[in-house]
């Protein structure tokens, strides 16, 4: 593409439409042909000085000429700095390095080519470029979908105060980044951690009780306490019932499973049920890691397709997020009974399966209980599924017309059957959440803490 592509401004057509108003002012009336020549002249200069500028008043500057010559002759160069990895559903920041070789101070819009995923044409940043001196710009991206990220050319538009021509310079490299699973929440916790800070997101380090070998510490019975704890000899000797304390067993594997089934390329607020799934997974598996549990990875369309198995390495988080990388819907119906018969072969130890999936039809979750059913007898099973935000602003709406209460109905029967859902999942052993998209992390989160207060798994 040529650099050397030049540009009427605003204040060109402007002048031009005056110059023209005149002109048929002196078609009538003589007397305004002089002025009309002056205007028109006078518009001539300024237009041949201001292309004159931006083609011939360039100069090198000194402490970045380095960076100018970049351009390889270029009077602009311009650089993007985008991070290699983005957080998906994050604010994520791009940084624009522009330097100029003009020798005067000039003005510039700086279009950046970003993702057409992001669907923001026409997408311009003021700067000022000073000589000899590097300008610095910003923008945030907020995808909403993993995968790779193509960024394309930087095509900077240059004019002087004037802002009779404008001068078009394409500069820049193509390059691409990748979109990984939300984890920005992981790094701020990280944070909190180093700054002993964990109590400002409500999370803390609790001893809790359970029924394991592992012993804590004796202390003072109180009413509720289990008889088959008492220390005899403790008790003997501080004249007062004392008891042993335990702590829940560490160690303890949790599999997070993702059903990638055509169910979850429904979207809210621009964002797949599958990435909200994929967010609250890495957010739960950090947590879960941080508890010292060994954490795996399953994913589930009408077959397992992905396994990482369990583990509580530093990274692990790094295998989890690779795996969950660049995941899709592949839009097919899921299938429990081969997840079923799959954690059957490979996973021999007592589990906490976390599903993150979601049934459109009571019907449709009645096909698949027999093999949850039959997994729940192995293994401690949690359900976190999604209710229908549609639906339920749908039966919140208000009613107006037959037709309005008539949406209501069939909306407040299906809110009313997802219940169900949830209902008799937990009436056949299973742990089941129903789970808005904007809660689904904290949700998550609950049941696991839930399950591990109780040493349930």
């Amino acid at each position: 593409m040529t650099n050397w592509q030049v540009f009427f401004g605003r204040r060109f057509v402007v002048a031009l439409v005056v110059v023209l108003f005149f002109v048929l002012l002196s078609h009538y009336w003589p007397i305004f042909i002089f002025p009309t020549v002056i205007m028109g002249l006078v518009v001539l200069f300024i237009t041949l000085s201001d292309f004159a500028l931006l083609f011939t008043g360039l100069g090198v500057g000194g402490r970045h000429r380095k960076e100018a010559d970049m351009g390889s002759g270029l009077p602009v160069w311009a650089e993007r700095v985008a991070p290699e990895r983005m957080s998906n559903t994050d604010d994520n920041e791009v940084v624009l390095k522009i330097w100029s070789r003009y020798r005067f101070r000039i003005a510039a819009t700086v279009y950046d080519e970003i993702p057409d995923e992001f669907q923001l044409f026409n997408f311009g940043l003021k700067a000022v470029l000073r000589p000899d001196e590097q300008t610095t710009i910003s923008y945030n991206l907020h995808p909403r979908r993993r995968g790779l990220l193509y960024f394309r050319k930087i095509n900077v538009v240059v004019y002087t105060p004037m802002h009779f021509v404008e001068r078009r310079i394409v500069c820049g490299y193509d390059s691409f980044s990748k979109v990984y699973p939300s984890f920005l929440f992981i790094r701020n916790r990280q944070l909190l951690s180093i700054e002993n800070r964990d109590k400002e997101m409500g999370l803390k380090h609790v001893r809790r009780t359970g029924s394991s070998m592992e012993f804590d510490t004796i202390r003072e019975y109180v009413v509720n306490d289990d008889y088959r704890t008492i220390n005899w000899k403790a008790t003997a000797r501080r004249r007062t019932i004392m008891v042993n304390q335990f702590e829940a067993e560490q160690s303890q594997q949790v599999y997070l499973v993702i059903d990638t089934g055509r169910g979850m390329q429904h979207s809210f607020s621009g964002v797949t049920l599958l990435d909200y799934s994929v967010n609250a997974a890495m957010q739960l598996a950090y947590i879960a890691l941080r508890q010292q549990d060994s954490v795996g990875l399953m994913t589930l369309g009408d077959s397992v397709d992905i396994h990482i198995k369990a583990a509580k390495e530093t990274l692990q988080m790094n295998r989890l997020m690779e795996g969950l990388y660049d995941i899709s819907t592949d839009f097919a119906q899921t299938s429990y009974s081969d997840l079923f018969e799959y954690v059957r072969k490979n996973v021999g130890k007592r589990s906490l399966f976390i599903i993150f999936t979601t049934f459109s039809t009571l019907a449709d979750m009645r096909k698949q209980l027999p093999f949850l059913r039959n997994m729940a007898a192995r293994h401690r099973v949690v359900l976190i599924f999604f209710e229908d935000e549609d639906m339920r602003c749908l039966a919140q709406a208000d009613r107006k017309t037959n037709e309005d209460y008539a949406v209501h109905v069939l909306a407040q029967e299906s809110v009313e059957e997802m219940r169900l859902v949830a209902k008799e999942l937990r009436r056949n052993g299973l742990i089941a959440v129903l789970s808005k998209t904007t809660t689904v992390s904290s949700d998550a989160l609950n049941a696991y803490m839930a399950v591990k207060s109780r040493s349930a798994i």
